[in-house]
Parts: C-alpha cells; structure tokens; sequence
C-alpha cells in the first residue's frame, strides 16, 4: 500500500483529472470527477489507493487507440469532497473548481414535490441556472477565461 501526498493527487488531477456539472435525469444537477490513466501496476496501485482515501469507482475501457485504459471516478457528494479538499493544490483547474464549488454551496434549497412529500426537485430558475453552469464549465475547458467576480452574477441570481 502506497500513500499518496494531496500534492501528488491533486497534480494528478490537474493534469489527468476532469470536473463537470451533468444533469441527473430528475430536474437538477451531480457533480463527477474522473481521472483517467493508461492501465499499468503503477496505475493500478495509485486508483486502488485513490478509492480507499475518497471512495468512487474503478472502471476499465479501451481508448480511441485500442490501448485499455482505467478510470477512477467520483460523483455526488463525494467528488465535492475531493474537490474541496484538493482546492488549494489545484493550479490548472482551479479556476473551473472554485466556480462550482462557490455555485453548489449557493444553490437553492430543494422543494417538496406536491402530492409526493418523500421526492424533492429544484424549481425552474435553479435548473436554468444550473444548465448556465454546465455551460461555463465547458467554456473553461476549452480556455475560454472568464473573471470569478464576473461569474458571481449567475451565483449570486441563485441565492435570491
């Protein structure tokens, strides 16, 4: 058993990791993390390592080559909490981490679906504004470079 430093998780995120905000299915909005790796003994003791510290899941594929491949992957509650602990360290995808964690700890409240009080739903505006996110985090994948004081507007329309 290996023990990785949050230095060299997060510089492995940073350069092999991705960060999105994806619909749910069910009106609203999860976030997922995933660090993806060509598989190797190397890779495999690091994400068996990843999942004992934050939990997720190990996945096998074939790339786009023909060269398999492993994924680790968060979702949910828990890659927030990844996320979150892995803020500071983070160099390339800071910019995209800090605009979705400060948007998921301004999101509204869940409402109570008339008739079925045990299901929860966001409103309308919440799901418009989430689908912005989704959009913004894109942009920033792409390079485009947006000022987090400017993104405060859609953060900050949600907390009204």
């Amino acid at each position: 058993m290996t023990m990785l430093s949050k230095d060299y998780i997060a510089g492995l995120f940073d350069g092999e990791g991705s960060v999105g905000l994806y619909p749910n299915g069910y009106g609203g909005f999860y976030v997922q993390t995933q660090v993806v790796q060509t598989v190797g003994p190397e890779a495999e003791v690091v994400w068996e390592d990843l999942q004992r510290i934050y939990g997720g899941h190990i996945g096998r594929a074939i790339s786009g080559s023909g060269r398999p491949k492993m994924n680790w992957g968060l979702s949910g509650e828990k890659a927030v909490a990844f996320l979150r602990d892995l803020q500071s360290l983070l160099y390339l995808k800071r910019p995209q981490v800090d605009f979705l964690l400060r948007w998921y700890a301004s999101r509204e409240p869940l409402e109570v679906i008339p008739g079925r009080p045990k299901y929860r739903r966001r409103t309308d505006t919440a799901n418009i504004r989430g689908r912005l996110v989704v959009d913004i985090l894109k942009a920033m994948k792409k390079g485009i470079v947006f000022d987090l004081e400017d993104l405060d507007s859609v953060i900050a329309a949600e907390s009204d």
